[in-house]
């Protein structure tokens, strides 16, 4: 029997790698932030979508952030110009629009 924590080592690299590919960024925005962007959102009749704010954080922002003791979460950086395709054994050919997630 292996337990997923045995496994931690092997998250860790591939997290490192996703990291040096540029494929992950951190983000500071709390659970809270999250809820009142969805619900201005709603409030416009828009879909909520991340506005990835946290991309445009400058490294002297997101220092001063950890140095308040705010850690950050890690977001995956879609491409938003290359759909997201795979091939569902029950569904077939399924396409996503990176831009909405």
């Amino acid at each position: 029997e292996e337990r997923q924590s045995a496994r931690f080592a092997l998250y860790e690299a591939r997290f490192a790698a996703l990291r040096a590919a540029g494929r992950v960024y951190p983000a500071y925005e709390t659970a809270q932030d999250l809820d009142l962007k969805r619900k201005i959102a709603a409030g416009r009749g828009l879909p909520p979508i991340y506005d990835r704010a946290a991309l445009a954080l400058s490294d002297a922002d997101r220092a001063r952030l950890e140095a308040d003791g705010i850690a950050p979460h890690w977001r995956f950086k879609l491409d938003h110009d290359t759909p997201i395709v795979w091939d569902d054994l029950i569904r077939g050919l399924q396409k996503c629009d990176a831009a909405t997630m």
